[in-house]
C-alpha cells in the first residue's frame, strides 16, 4: 500500500514548500506559480534534478507534463567500495484542480496522475540491484495537507528531530482516492522478481483516520539463477509464483502510532489503530517441487498504547552510540524493544487453513488463530485440523492450544536480565516476577500410523494452572484420555519387556490429577487417578494443612512451613488388571515354586518385618491378612491414614526417627484388600 502512494504523497506534501513564493501582490494564492516554483527548485525537496515539459492552465485545472525528478546518493563501504543509489520519478502528466492555500492547509478538488514511473537502483562494485514500478491512474478527491515543517539540525536528537514531519501525517486528508493498478520488477544479480497489483480504492481520510480501503489481488513471480555447480540442488525450481487474493480494511487510525513515535497528543491506555483487515487466499507454486496455499487471513482490533513512548527520543541515544562506534547501552536497547513490543495489542488473528504439497507428501492445517495479545499476556493460540501424509507415515492432530499466558512486567523483566548479565546472585523473588506463566495447554485428536513404530493415538491431554502467586500456580490440573503408544517406544528395556508380556502392548493409559491450595484454610489437596490397561489403576488422595502463603510468594522460606504443616489424611487404592498375577507367575518361574505359595510367603515376611519395626502385632497381622487376600485373588488393595485431627508434620518426622511403632496409631492407619477391611 505504501508503494502505491509514495510518489504522490511526496509531491503533495513537498508542494507546500513552494507556497510561500506563490503569493501575488494582492496576497491571493497563484497555483501555477506555486507549481513552477516547486519544480524549479529541486533543493526544496532534496532532489538532485527537477525538470518538466510545460505547465498549462485551463480553468481551475493546472496540467504539468513530463515531470522528472532524480535523487543520487554516493557512499563508500568500510572496504572502500564505491556505491551509488539512484532514485527517479517520472510523471508524464500531472493534473491539479482548484489548488489553493488558506494560510494553514493546502487543498485541491482533485489530483490525478494517469501514470507514475519510479526507479530505484544501486550501482555497486559487489552486486547491482534495481527496483522499478509503474503506477496507473492515481486519483485523489478533495485532498488537503499542511505545510512541511522546517527541520532544525540537532546533533543530540538526530532521529527525534524528524518528529514534526511525522506529526504532519495527521494533517493529510482526502475524500477518497483510487489507483488503477501497479506493475514492476526487482532485480538483484541474476535473480529477478516481477509483480502486478490490482486496483485499489481508499475511503475518506481525515486527520490520520482512514475509514476503509480495498485492493484487488496481486501476483509476484521470482526467477532464480539455476545452480549448476552444486549437484544436491539439481531439480530445484528456477521460478516461483505467488498469487494474493483481495485485501480490505476498515477503521485505520494513525494517531496512536504517531503519538507513540513522537509523543504528540499523548493518551493513556491502548488506542484502536486497525478495526479490521482481511487478506484473501494466497497460493505459492514452485514448479514440481512444492505448492502452498493459505486461506483467508483476518486481523481485528489492533491497538497501540502511546504511553509506552515517545519512541524517537529513545532511538536518538542508540543512533548516536552506533555513529560514534560504541555499543548502545543494553538497558536502553532492551527498554526500546520492550516499549515497542509492549505498545502493541491484537484482538484476533486467524488463518482459514493452510495446505502444502511436495513430491514426497502433503500437510494440511485446518485453522490457526491467535486472540487477545498484549503486553500483559496472550489469551489463546490455537492450531486445529492438522493432517500429514508421507511415504512411510500418515496422521492427524485435532488441536493444539496454548491459553491464558501472562507476561512479566517490563521493569521486573529488565531487572532480572540485568542481574543475570552482571553475574549477580539471583534474587528468587525477582526471578519469579520475571517469568511468564501459562494457564492452559491442550493437545488432542492425535492419530499417527507409521511403518516404523506403528500406531500412536491420543484423545486429549490438558494441563491447567490458575491462581498464581508470581509465577507459581496454586491450582494445577492434568487430564489424560485415550493415550495409546507401542511398547517399543518405552526406553527402558525391562519395562518394555514387562509391558509386552503382560499384554499391555500397545500401552493404553488414562488419568487425571488435581493439586490445589486454598488460602482461607491453608490446605493443600491432591487427587490423582491413573490407569494403564492390563496393568492396573492407582487412585491417590492426600490433604496437608498449615501451608502459609509465603511458601509460594517466597519459596526460599519453604523450610519454615515444616513448623506449621500437618497431615490431614491420605488414601491410596490400586485396582489390579493383570500386573500382580504376572509378577507372581514370573517369581514362581524363577524360583521353581508353585505360584499359589507366594501369597502366604510374602504375607509372612511382611508380618515379621512390621512386627520387628513397630512392635505392633495387630498392625502386622492386619497387613499380613490384607496381602494374603489380595495376592490370592488380585482385585484391589487400599491403604489409608485418617487421623482424628491433623497431625503436625514435625511430629510425624520425630516419630519416624524415635518411635516408629507409634506411627500407625498417630496417623490412624488402615488397610483393605478386595474391598474388605483387615
Amino acid at each position: 500500500m505504501r508503494l502505491r502512494t509514495i510518489a504522490t504523497a511526496t509531491f503533495a506534501v513537498t508542494l507546500s514548500s513552494a507556497g510561500a513564493y506563490a503569493q501575488d501582490a494582492s496576497g491571493s494564492f497563484d497555483a501555477k506559480s506555486a507549481i513552477e516554483t516547486f519544480f524549479d527548485n529541486a533543493a526544496s525537496i532534496g532532489a538532485t534534478t527537477s525538470t518538466y515539459g510545460s505547465i498549462d492552465t485551463e480553468g481551475d485545472t493546472v496540467t504539468v507534463s513530463d515531470v522528472a525528478l532524480t535523487w543520487t546518493w554516493n557512499f563508500t563501504t568500510d572496504q572502500g567500495a564505491g556505491n551509488a543509489v539512484n532514485l527517479s520519478v517520472k510523471v508524464p502528466s500531472l493534473q491539479l484542480t482548484s489548488l489553493g492555500f488558506d494560510g494553514t492547509l493546502y487543498s485541491a478538488d482533485r489530483i490525478a496522475l494517469p501514470e507514475t514511473d519510479v526507479s530505484l537502483t544501486l550501482d555497486s562494485e559487489d552486486e547491482d540491484f534495481s527496483y522499478q514500478f509503474v503506477m496507473k491512474d492515481y486519483v485523489t478527491d478533495s485532498p488537503s495537507w499542511a505545510a512541511v515543517p522546517a527541520l532544525q539540525e540537532n546533533a543530540a536528537a538526530p532521529i527525534s528531530r524528524f518528529a514534526p514531519i511525522i506529526d504532519a501525517v495527521l494533517k493529510q486528508n482526502h475524500a477518497g482516492a483510487s489507483i488503477g493498478g501497479m506493475t514492476g520488477s526487482f532485480t538483484a544479480g541474476q535473480e529477478k522478481q516481477t509483480f502486478e497489483y490490482g486496483a485499489a480504492t481508499y475511503g475518506k481520510l481525515e486527520n490520520g483516520y482512514l475509514e476503509s480501503f480495498s485492493m484487488d489481488g496481486a501476483t509476484t513471480t521470482q526467477t532464480m539463477a539455476p545452480e549448476t555447480s552444486d549437484p544436491t540442488l539439481a531439480g530445484m525450481p528456477t521460478s516461483m509464483t505467488i498469487t494474493y487474493g483481495p485485501m480490505k480494511g476498515e477503521a485505520i487510525d494513525m494517531k496512536p502510532l504517531v503519538t507513540l513515535l513522537t509523543g504528540t497528543g499523548a493518551a493513556e491506555g491502548p488506542q484502536p489503530v486497525v478495526g479490521s483487515m482481511s487478506f484473501g487466499d494466497m497460493q505459492l507454486e514452485a514448479g514440481d517441487m512444492a505448492s502452498f496455499t493459505m486461506g483467508e487471513t483476518k486481523i481485528n482490533d489492533v491497538t497501540i498504547d502511546p504511553s509506552r513512548g515517545p519512541i524517537l527520543p529513545e532511538v536518538d541515544s542508540i543512533y548516536n552510540a552506533v555513529q560514534s562506534g560504541e555499543e548502545p547501552e543494553f538497558p536502553t536497547l532492551m527498554g526500546l524493544i520492550l516499549d515497542v513490543y509492549g505498545a502493541m495489542g491484537l484482538g484476533s488473528y486467524t488463518v482459514d487453513g493452510m495446505d502444502v504439497s511436495f513430491p514426497q507428501g502433503s500437510a494440511t492445517l485446518g485453522n490457526f488463530s491467535l486472540a487477545n495479545l498484549s503486553s500483559s499476556g496472550l489469551g489463546l493460540v490455537s492450531l486445529s485440523g492438522m493432517k500429514f501424509e508421507a511415504p512411510n507415515a500418515k496422521g492427524e492432530l485435532g488441536k493444539v492450544e496454548v491459553a491464558d499466558v501472562v507476561f512479566p512486567e517490563r521493569d521486573n523483566f529488565i531487572t532480572a536480565i540485568m542481574a543475570s548479565m552482571a553475574a549477580m546472585e539471583p534474587d528468587p523473588q525477582i526471578v519469579m516476577k520475571a517469568i511468564p506463566y501459562l494457564g492452559r495447554f491442550t493437545i488432542g485428536g492425535l492419530d499417527i500410523d507409521s511403518d516404523d513404530v506403528g500406531k500412536i493415538a491420543l484423545g486429549v491431554f490438558e494441563a491447567r494452572a490458575a491462581n498464581f502467586i508470581d509465577a507459581i500456580p496454586t491450582q494445577i490440573s492434568l487430564a489424560l484420555e485415550g493415550l495409546s503408544i507401542p511398547a517399543m517406544l518405552i526406553q527402558n528395556p525391562m519395562a518394555q519387556g514387562v509391558l509386552t508380556a503382560v499384554g499391555a502392548d500397545p500401552v493404553q493409559a488414562d488419568g487425571s490429577l488435581t493439586l490445589g491450595w486454598d488460602e482461607n484454610s491453608q490446605q493443600v489437596a491432591l487427587d490423582e487417578d491413573f490407569r494403564i490397561a492390563s496393568i492396573g489403576r492407582l487412585q491417590l488422595s492426600a490433604q496437608l494443612s498449615g501451608i502459609p502463603r509465603f511458601v509460594f510468594a517466597e519459596p526460599q522460606r519453604i523450610q519454615e512451613a515444616l513448623v506449621t504443616a500437618a497431615i490431614d489424611g491420605v488414601t491410596a487404592t490400586f485396582a489390579d488388571e493383570g500386573i500382580t498375577g504376572f509378577g507372581i507367575n514370573m517369581m514362581s518361574q524363577q524360583s521353581g515354586m508353585p505360584p499359589e505359595q507366594f501369597p502366604s510367603i510374602v504375607a509372612q515376611q511382611a508380618e515379621m518385618q512390621i512386627s520387628a519395626m513397630t512392635g505392633n502385632a495387630d498392625l502386622a497381622n492386619s497387613v499380613s491378612s490384607a496381602l494374603t487376600t489380595y495376592l490370592s485373588d488380585p482385585q484391589s488393595i487400599s491403604i489409608a491414614a485418617a487421623p482424628n485431627n491433623p497431625v503436625p508434620l514435625a511430629q510425624v518426622m520425630g516419630a519416624v526417627m524415635t518411635a516408629p511403632q507409634a506411627l500407625p496409631g498417630l496417623l490412624g492407619f488402615s488397610i483393605m484388600a478386595n474391598g474388605t477391611s483387615q
